[in-house]
């Protein structure tokens, strides 16, 4: 961890048996930053409403449907824990839910 202690590396997760002290793993580990409480990434926890209208329209949902959809995802999927700026909706939750949607929609065989 010394040598590279000055370079890009942020993160490290070490395991098992070290030869290191453990004060001195302990000084290492306080001196990360902490990037968990930082509203840049909240992104990367969830769809925003722009991402989730792409997926629509590549689905060739109506404007009608994706208002539809969005009443539900609104009142079901928001992840308020994450953004007080914009909406985080549910990635999983999204997903499997349009994916019945569009396969419910198609032609029986």
């Amino acid at each position: 961890l010394n040598s590279f202690r000055d370079k890009c590396i942020e993160k490290i997760f070490l395991t098992g048996p070290m030869p290191n002290d453990s004060r001195k793993l302990e000084e290492e580990i306080y001196g990360l930053t902490d990037y968990t409480m930082n509203e840049e990434f909240y992104n990367i926890m969830g769809f925003n409403k722009d991402e989730l209208i792409k997926l629509m329209d590549e689905q060739e949902l109506t404007k009608e449907e994706q208002k539809e959809i969005f009443t539900l995802f609104d009142d079901n999927f928001v992840e308020d824990k994450f953004s007080v700026k914009e909406k985080v909706y549910n990635p999983s939750q999204c997903i499997r839910y349009l994916a019945d949607y569009v396969r419910q929609k198609w032609p029986n065989d």
